[in-house]
């Protein structure tokens, strides 16, 4: 089970973990995965100090992939993988990721 959104400054996700955000005055995304008794499995922030949204998430149950997506300011490090928006710094960019290494864990 996954839970994914926007967070601002930090998130406790439980167990003890807290997912810290780069800015208290943008979002950052956030994907945490549970197993199926409910116990936290793992969590990951993405994002730097611009805005990044996230409303679409999918799972692959057949390849235990989990696709996000949405748009973004800035520079997003999804998986070691940078995605830099090099438009307009007004304008968002457009992104589509997999975040396998937490869907693995």
């Amino acid at each position: 089970m996954f839970a994914a959104g926007e967070l601002f400054a930090s998130l406790a996700i439980g167990a003890g973990k807290t997912l810290a955000g780069m800015s208290t005055t943008t979002e950052d995304l956030f994907l945490v995965r549970f197993d199926a008794s409910g116990k936290l499995v793992g969590g990951e922030r993405y994002g730097d100090d611009k805005v990044q949204q996230l409303p679409a998430l999918a799972f692959d149950a057949s390849t235990g992939c989990v696709y996000l997506g949405r748009s973004f300011r800035g520079t997003l490090d999804i998986g070691g993988k940078k995605l830099v928006n090099t438009t307009d710094m007004n304008a968002r960019a457009m992104f589509l990721a997999t975040a396998n290494g937490l869907a693995t864990k």
